[in-house]
């Protein structure tokens, strides 16, 4: 048994004997993910990485390694586990009694011994074992990585005060821009530029404009970044339903009728940034509300789905009100049907001020609506989102009804114009061109909430 499991481990940990990652492996472009978790090693916490497939967990635990060994960590002191392996799946005092015969060295007096545990959903017991070696202070770090945000947060419970969460979503518009934007004749350091307002955006706008269409297009899911579009459809459907819902989440909650959960999930690719009403959607699938509501808590563990609350006031009118459902990448949209222009646009600027705050941001529905409300303690930000170059009044009637009910000053429109300012008498417009969306809007953000 322990050959095989020295085999695996071998397998797994290339870098054992060759001291270095493959650039095939440690891939160049890091991702902020990477810069926050790198932060993060020294710090006497579990790092728990979790978010849906193929967004880039696994490259990341790569160049992480990579990084220390630039750093003079030794080679076997680095040890990397998949739970996709069947033959890995054993408990991890049995894995590290064998890595300590291969590096011989004992955990008792070892340097401190980098741990990666990958897809470790699949792993039984994982948090028992990681919280016995974290509280006896073995020369251990973990980096947990998985793709059921569920799953880590259930057994990660007993790890409450060990841990520090990351997730990583499919590339946002920023990140997208700095991996594809040389295509479109934006290279990293005009970009930077731009983040960091030093350069005018002027000269730029055609090209950011053709960089955010290829965005709305293609999405953020990085392996299929660069491929041709007769490529990319079916293998995104592939690994989102075939191995997420008919192999992922039917292996983690037992589900007995997979079909129908692959139906919720194309309605909610093709009514994106709609209002959700889980009866009529029960009802249409001939299941039960209590399946519905399970399949779509599935969905939104697994990171494909995020939904927004309505905001009120009153937090039992905000319990009891329908949410909007949003799918986590535009590219989603596309590969089932074609994708309403209006639709794309929300989805993605929702999905980004969801990342930066989800327990902040809902929208708002009278007899008008508003797309997006960020709240920051008392004070609130309506946000707009159009499609179009030219904004009316007419098509800002939610927006103002907003600002008028809850006293806001400040207003935001996210259109395909140019940015300007407008003031009336409840306050300020603020309209920025929605290209600009992760560069230099993150501050202002915080400015004007």
């Amino acid at each position: 048994m322990d050959e095989k499991i020295a085999e695996r481990l071998y397998f797994h940990n290339p870098w054992w004997v060759t001291g270095k990652v493959s650039p095939n492996l440690a891939l160049p472009f890091k991702r902020k993910a990477f810069k926050k978790l790198s932060e993060n090693l020294n710090l006497d916490r579990v790092l728990i990485l979790k978010g849906p497939r193929r967004t880039g967990k696994t490259t990341i635990i790569y160049q992480l390694i990579d990084c220390l060994l630039q750093r003079g960590i030794e080679p076997f002191n680095l040890l990397y586990l998949s739970f996709d392996d069947l033959d890995l799946r054993i408990r991890l005092p049995e894995i590290l009694r064998t890595w300590e015969k291969e590096a011989k060295k004992s955990l008792d007096n070892s340097p401190l011994l980098y741990v990666f545990l990958d897809e470790v959903q699949f792993l039984d017991n994982w948090e028992t074992d990681v919280k016995l070696f974290y509280d006896k202070k073995y020369p251990l770090k973990f980096l947990v990585s998985g793709s059921s945000a569920s799953l880590i947060r259930k057994t990660s419970e007993s790890l409450a005060g060990r841990t520090i969460e990351e997730i990583l979503l499919p590339l946002d518009f920023e990140e997208y821009s700095l991996l594809q934007g040389e295509e479109f004749g934006l290279d990293s350091l005009t970009l930077e530029k731009l983040k960091k307002a030093k350069v005018s955006f002027l000269p730029y706008e055609d090209k950011l404009f053709l960089l955010w269409e290829k965005y709305l297009e293609k999405g953020g899911f990085p392996h299929l970044v660069g491929l041709e579009s007769a490529d990319w459809q079916p293998i995104l459907k592939e690994d989102i339903v075939d191995k997420v819902i008919y192999r992922d989440l039917v292996q983690l909650y037992n589900i007995k009728e997979p079909e129908t959960l692959e139906k919720m999930f194309r309605y909610l690719a093709a009514t994106s940034a709609g209002i959700l009403n889980l009866s009529t959607l029960s009802s249409n699938l001939k299941i039960s509300w209590e399946t519905t509501l399970n399949y779509l808590t599935y969905l939104k563990q697994a990171y494909l789905v995020f939904t927004l609350p309505k905001y009120s006031h009153s937090p039992k009118e905000t319990a009891r009100s329908l949410e909007k459902a949003y799918v986590i990448d535009p590219a989603i949209m596309t590969i089932f049907s074609s994708a309403n222009k209006a639709a794309l646009w929300e989805t993605v600027v929702a999905r980004h001020l969801w990342q930066a705050r989800q327990r902040s941001t809902y929208f708002w529905r009278n007899t008008t609506e508003v797309d997006i409300v960020l709240e920051e303690g008392s004070r609130l930000l309506p946000i707009e989102v159009k499609s179009s170059d030219e904004v009316d009044k007419k098509d800002l009637k939610g927006l103002f009804a907003f600002m008028k009910k809850y006293r806001c000053r400040k207003g935001i429109v996210f259109y395909g114009g140019k940015e300007e300012k407008q003031k009336n008498s409840l306050g300020e417009i603020l309209f920025y061109p929605v290209y600009k969306l992760g560069f230099d809007l993150q501050e202002d953000f915080l400015k004007n909430v």
